[in-house]
């Protein structure tokens, strides 16, 4: 799995950037930026592709949602993004399963 990101926001949530990951079918690779609560599991997602403004999802779109990141990985430290950022990217993102 690719490593993620956290910083803390005002809500007590955080908000983080996931690293590149190929695309499974050879056609590009993936940006996922992950917002996640204090025990590392997932709020919100945004995956974003090569091409368009990518797909938002949340716990209702997944069928089970383990922790993906541990908060207190230094090495993540340099991949953290703000939360205007994520919310930017969240705006734009078409729902999963809209074309």
């Amino acid at each position: 799995m690719a490593s993620t990101a956290s910083a803390r926001s005002p809500t007590g949530r955080s908000c983080g950037c996931g690293g590149p990951w190929d695309d499974e079918d050879g056609g590009g690779r993936t940006l996922y930026l992950l917002e996640v609560q204090s025990d590392g599991r997932r709020l919100r997602q945004v995956e974003l592709g090569p091409d368009g403004p990518g797909v938002r999802s949340g716990p209702d779109d997944w069928p089970f949602n383990p922790p993906v990141v541990d908060l207190f990985d230094p090495e993540l430290v340099g991949m953290e993004i703000g939360e205007d950022e994520f919310e930017t990217a969240w705006l734009r993102a078409r729902p999963v399963g809209q074309e």
